[in-house]
């Protein structure tokens, strides 16, 4: 997926299906620049990756319905 390399921080975990699993922050080192004892700020980034990723994915779909590649549709869950 060309739109996952945008995004280094969100990583693919599993694709069954139609079902794509993608998370954030399970990388060490990833976050060398936030400090490891603040964990509010990590999470807020963790969740600002994904929930940047979800947006941009909509739009994706959202171009390929309009182009008539296909009828997607999408659902997405986030939880911190």
């Amino acid at each position: 997926m060309k739109l996952l390399y945008s995004y280094k921080r969100v990583q693919k975990i599993k694709l069954i299906g139609t079902t794509y699993m993608a998370a954030v922050g399970l990388e060490p080192g990833i976050e060398a620049y936030v400090d490891y004892h603040d964990d509010d700020a990590m999470a807020t980034r963790n969740s600002s990756s994904m929930v940047a990723f979800a947006v941009a994915l909509i739009g994706l779909i959202k171009k390929r319905n309009r182009e008539g590649y296909e009828n997607l549709s999408l659902r997405i869950g986030n939880r911190n």
